[in-house]
């Protein structure tokens, strides 16, 4: 995707513009993540590598039950437990983009996410081997003391929400156009622990995760 190109900037901005409020709506926490957070961090634009990772926080189904009447599916993984979604990819039919969306669970002080480790999958979407990487929780979720104090200070009211992360607009990938997206609180923390502390250096492996926190199970009933 051509930025410079004027039905593509029109297109991705409304992409971006069309997917932020419908996640919105559904009233559960959302946030850039992984290679699109990386980008942004770098202020590169996202999108044009034709995916948007996205984690969530909270009900798979008030998510999904908004983005299956504007997205395709076209690979998920199921927790074989709760026949719930860990990941889903949604595809765009216009841009061609996809959403990598990434169900974050949290068991005792660690948010984890599922990864298409085993890319052999029955026809329910279980993996033979279920792959999670996980991070500490206090990245994702920022002592509600703090978040109050930043509701509360001119200076950030108008850019964290209530759930502790933040309101960043694309103003430098898409120049005049109010479109933005969430970013966890503790953006460098996160990038530090899924890439390593040099990940503001560009290089070939940048995309190699640095997570320290692994499990590999049969079944989910073993994420505890």
């Amino acid at each position: 995707m051509n930025l410079s190109n004027t039905k593509d900037f029109a297109n991705m901005s409304g992409f971006i513009r069309n997917l932020s409020c419908t996640l919105d709506s559904t009233l559960q926490k959302w946030f850039l993540c992984f290679g699109s957070l990386l980008k942004v961090a770098r202020r590169q634009p996202i999108g044009t590598d034709q995916d948007i990772d996205i984690g969530v926080i909270g009900d798979p189904d008030k998510v999904t039950s908004m983005l299956d009447g504007t997205f395709i599916r076209s690979h998920q993984i199921i927790n074989d437990i709760t026949g719930k979604p860990l990941k889903i990819v949604y595809a765009d039919s216009r841009t061609g983009i996809s959403v990598d969306l990434f169900f974050w669970v949290k068991v005792g002080s660690i948010y984890y996410h599922c990864i298409d480790e085993d890319n052999t999958f029955n026809k329910d979407g279980h993996p033979k081997i279920y792959t999670f990487k996980g991070i500490p929780a206090y990245y994702l979720e920022p002592d509600p003391k703090v978040v109050e104090s930043r509701l509360k200070d001119p200076k950030y009211k108008d850019s964290i929400k209530p759930n502790g992360t933040w309101e960043f607009y694309l103003n430098y990938m898409l120049p005049g156009e109010a479109v933005y997206m969430r970013v966890p609180y503790a953006v460098g923390h996160c990038l530090d622990d899924w890439y390593g502390e040099d990940w503001i250096i560009e290089k070939k492996n940048y995309g190699m995760s640095a997570s320290k926190h692994i499990k590999q199970m049969k079944s989910c009933k073993g994420l505890k």
